[in-house]
């Protein structure tokens, strides 16, 4: 019954992982993060943080990303912007 529950990982956190997310968020508290979200096809959101990428170079590490990880995202979804 366990191992149900851990069948399968949300599709965002093949893109970022809840560990490398909790520090940025912080960080966007006292500066601006870059962020770039976009939604999976099932709906899911996928979200990606950095601070030092230009915002349409996180657009298209997301999109790399989602690709790689064989993540089909809406393309009139897609966003980027500052945490």
């Amino acid at each position: 019954m366990a191992v149900a529950a851990q069948a399968k990982a949300p599709v965002s956190d093949t893109i970022m992982l809840p560990e490398k997310m909790k520090p940025s968020l912080a960080l966007s508290k006292s500066q601006p993060v870059q962020t770039a979200i976009g939604l999976a096809a099932d709906g899911e959101a996928v979200v990606l943080l950095d601070k030092k990428m230009k915002p349409k170079s996180m657009l298209a590490k997301l999109k790399a990303d989602a690709a790689k990880a064989k993540v089909q995202l809406q393309p009139s979804s897609l966003r980027f912007e500052k945490a």
